[in-house]
């Protein structure tokens, strides 16, 4: 893989299916350089999202208890720039 270029950030709230099915999506893009963040704010973690793991990009998972789209893109932008 080649160094990051692009991160994609996935703010979610008690929608682990969609987040999935987003997930999946992004596996079968044709570039690598690319990674996939997800803060998620659900009621609870999910294990299908803080243990994913790719082959075809780097993953990461935030969980914030905070339930706010604001913070939590903020949060994801701050992470993003590490």
């Amino acid at each position: 893989m080649r160094p990051i270029s692009i991160t994609v950030i996935i703010c979610t709230l008690n929608r682990v299916e969609t987040t999935l099915n987003t997930v999946k999506f992004l596996e079968q893009q044709n570039i690598d350089d690319f990674e996939v963040l997800i803060v998620d704010q659900s009621d609870e973690k999910d294990p299908r999202l803080t243990g994913y793991h790719s082959k075809k990009f780097h993953y990461r998972y935030e969980y914030v208890e905070e339930k706010s789209l604001p913070n939590a893109r903020n949060v994801g932008a701050g992470i993003a720039k590490n």
